[in-house]
């Protein structure tokens, strides 16, 4: 008697979501020895268009965390931070950080076409 087994209960299930986690890091991890496309400077409560271009899919990542991606060319953001400030425009492909905070500087990596493209964001204080 055959008795079906879910895709999450398969013993290699674990062992893949395992890799696919280390396989993050080590993207990430290197992403600090990759070198930086850009510089892009703003100010507190400013903007920033980040000009990698991920036409239908790919996805943008800061310090190793998942912001947002596109998919068959919608939008998805999964990080609560940037919810209500990050858009992407679906003609130019451009992710788009609105009410920038100190704490968004770092790297950015966006995925265009499987290929990665690093980004530091600079954000500093309104002077007076």
């Amino acid at each position: 008697m055959a008795v079906e087994t879910s895709q999450r209960h398969h013993p290699l299930f674990g062992l893949m979501e395992m890799l696919s986690a280390l396989l993050l890091l080590l993207v990430m991890r290197s992403s600090a020895d990759q070198e930086v496309k850009q510089n892009l400077i703003s100010t507190v409560g400013g903007d920033v268009t980040i000009p990698g271009p991920v036409k239908s899919r790919g996805y943008l990542m800061n310090q190793g965390i998942d912001i947002a991606s596109v998919s068959d060319g919608v939008l998805e953001i999964y990080n609560n931070d940037f919810l209500d400030r990050v858009s992407w425009d679906g003609d130019t492909g451009q992710f788009t950080i609105r009410r920038l905070q100190t704490k968004d500087s770092g790297i950015y990596l966006v995925d265009v076409n499987r290929t990665f493209v690093f980004f530091k964001l600079s954000v500093y204080g309104r002077s007076h």
